[in-house]
């Protein structure tokens, strides 16, 4: 039965922003609650172990949840959404899902678990990984089997997020029991908390108790006044109510939002002397997108050199709007190939 929680506690730095006092987030009311907005359920332990790693799933579950509001609701920029589409964020679902174990060796997770702090710290100077890029704890046989080197490929792919998305965090309860605090907090986004394991926690609902001692986070969602706290976590049941005066003295909310700018991009050097096609994936191909980026049809936040649909689409754009070949070669064609007449044109426009 599941019925040891620990792993979580609350490490407030000095330097650290709080809300209503020295912070850089703006308050703004955006939902009453975040219900149909929740992440996949997932299970932070398998039937060897536990992982403790509480604190990254919790705070993980914060950024999925304001996602998919962002992305249901259209309030995301076409290019975020391709971005995580095309690197494989989306899961089954379609919602995002990030890989905890990447996150947790980053944010220096022991099995003895980590701080609050630790997690936003990690993943505003890591980023994240999709889910399914690395490795899951439903696969380990032992804690020390999530702890292996991450690949430099995989470091690369959590810069690349980073580049895409802003992550701030501000403490919103340092110590004081405060649901009126929380319920005010959980409008603006899902609050990442700290808290003990009463009994009930393995019903789903949590009565008050005498226990003060925290051990386990897991994530607000929403409330009903003066009667429950609403709480995701990562042992079933997932959604669970917290008794309104349920002890919760430790709560972060963390807020994400696209990266929005409009870079000025330096025209490419490149003369392009070979022909290229669709499935090929080389610094030829990236030298492409770079230039159809320059030229204003290549849309993709990044240049990853493999010729695949979304380059195609560019290619195919930019040949209809030069006209280098009859329509009927045009259709045949589908930009799925860059040719003698392709690159005459690319090299007259670059150089």
């Amino acid at each position: 039965m599941e019925n040891t929680y620990n792993g979580a506690w609350a490490e407030p730095k000095p330097t650290d922003w709080v809300a209503t006092g020295e912070t850089g987030i703006t308050y703004e009311e955006v939902v009453k609650d975040w219900k149909e907005y929740l992440p996949t359920q997932e299970r932070q332990r398998n039937n060897l172990f536990d992982s403790n790693m509480c604190v990254t799933y919790s705070g993980l579950n914060t950024l999925e949840t304001q996602l998919v509001r962002l992305m249901k609701k259209g309030l995301l920029p076409q290019t975020h959404v391709d971005f995580l589409t095309a690197e494989g964020y989306l899961d089954e679902n379609g919602r995002p899902n990030f890989n905890e174990v990447f996150c947790a060796k980053l944010n220096g997770t022991t099995i003895a678990g980590n701080h609050l702090g630790a997690f936003w710290d990690g993943i505003r100077k890591h980023g994240a990984i999709p889910q399914q890029d690395w490795l899951d704890i439903s696969t380990a046989t032992v804690w020390d089997d999530l702890m292996q080197d991450i690949p430099e490929s995989r470091l690369a792919k959590g810069k690349r997020f980073k580049e895409m998305f802003e992550i701030n965090y501000e403490w919103v309860l340092l110590g004081t029991v405060r649901p009126d605090v929380l319920d005010y907090q959980v409008r603006h986004a899902p609050l990442h908390i700290v808290s003990p394991t009463c009994g009930g926690w393995n019903t789903g609902k949590v009565e008050v108790c005498p226990g003060t001692t925290i051990s386990h986070a897991t994530m607000i969602y929403g409330t009903d006044w003066g009667i429950n706290l609403w709480d995701f976590d990562h042992y079933a049941p997932y959604e669970k109510t917290l008794d309104w005066q349920y002890y919760v003295p430790y709560a972060i909310k963390g807020i994400i939002k696209a990266k929005v700018t409009i870079p000025t991009i330096p025209k490419p050097i490149h003369t392009f002397a070979r022909n290229l096609k669709m499935g090929e994936q080389n610094d030829e191909i990236k030298a492409l997108q770079e230039a159809l980026r320059y030229l204003g049809y290549f849309k993709y936040p990044i240049a990853t050199g493999y010729y695949g649909r979304i380059t195609a689409d560019a290619v195919r754009a930019f040949q209809y709007r030069y006209q280098v070949a009859s329509p009927e070669e045009l259709l045949a064609v589908d930009g799925k190939n860059v040719g003698p007449k392709t690159r005459a044109q690319l090299n007259l426009l670059l150089a």
